[in-house]
Order: C-alpha cells, then structure tokens, then sequence
C-alpha cells in the first residue's frame, strides 16, 4: 500500500498477520475519509464507522486461514477415512477368500463322503457279481447234471434256483436308493 490509508501507517500485512499485538490495535482514525475506496464505509461528522482497507483484508486473511484449517482438518479426516476403507476393503478381501477357501474345503468333503459311498456301492456290485458268477457255474453244472443223472431232481433244483434269483431280482435292492 502507499503511504497512510486512513490514518493508519502503511505496514506490511503478513507482519499484521502474524503479531497478534497488531491485530488488537485501535482502529484508524478518520482524519483522512477521502482516501479510503468507496467501498467502505466513511467517516461522517464524527461518527467513527470507518473500516480501512488493511483492516477487511486483516480480516479476510484470518477467515481464510480458518478455512484452509478446516479444510486441513477435513482432508486429514478424509486421509484417515480412506485408509479405513482401504484396511477394511482388504479385510473384506480376506474374509472373501477364506470364505471361498472354506467352500472349497466343504466340497471337497463332500466330494469324497460320495466318492467313499460310490465305493461301497461298488464293492456290493462286486460282491454281486461273483455271487452271479458263482450261480452262473452252478446252473452249468446242474445243466450237467440233467444229461447225466436224474433228471427230474435236476429240473426241481433249476426251478428252486430261478425262483431264487427272480425274488432277488424283483425286491428293490439298497444300491438303488
């Protein structure tokens, strides 16, 4: 600023700013209305109302200061709340994947309680088999039997056995649950 603006000696701002002793200072004196802008009000026979220039910009600087704290505040805040999201999203990572993990376990414990009941189930078809291969020789040998010995006790044995394998084959078996 140049020279004296409304009685108040022309003095560097930030010096302003920065001592609190001068933003406590009296207003200025209103020996000088003329030269303050028009925007602010003047000094009217004796009532002191004048507001310099220095002193809107005094008071400017200091809200925005207080501004610029808030915002501080406010993006240290945002900072601490997106590194949260950031913790919390790799939490929910983690607890994603050892839900996908314990899925997977399950399943795979499932997977082998069938595996073990599809092998039983094939140890009793095998046990049916050779039970079938058994019954398979001894229809050849009573068939044997007709040619050669008594032929009537043969069919009697023969018709005991197909009554035999139609009642096992006509009952409804376990495999088939």
């Amino acid at each position: 600023m140049d020279g004296a603006v409304a009685g108040h000696q022309g003095s560097d701002i930030t010096s302003e700013l920065e001592d609190p002793a001068s933003r406590q200072s009296a207003p200025p004196s209103c020996k000088d209305t003329n030269t303050a802008s028009n925007k602010y009000p003047r000094c009217r026979n004796g009532n002191h109302s004048y507001v310099s220039p220095t002193d809107v910009i005094r008071a400017n600087s200091l809200e925005l200061a207080c501004v610029l704290d808030k915002i501080k505040e406010n993006s240290d805040s945002i900072k601490a709340a997106q590194l949260a999201a950031e913790r919390d999203s790799q939490e929910n990572e983690s607890a994603a994947k050892l839900l996908i993990v314990n899925t997977l376990i399950a399943t795979s414990n499932t997977l082998v309680i069938v595996a073990k009941d599809l092998a039983m189930k094939c140890v009793v078809r095998l046990a049916e088999s050779k039970v079938l291969v058994a019954e398979k020789a001894t229809i050849i040998a009573e068939v044997e039997d007709l040619a050669t010995g008594d032929p009537a006790a043969a069919i009697e044995k023969l018709a005991n056995f197909v009554r035999s394998l139609e009642k096992r084959f006509t009952e409804p078996s376990e495999l088939d649950d």
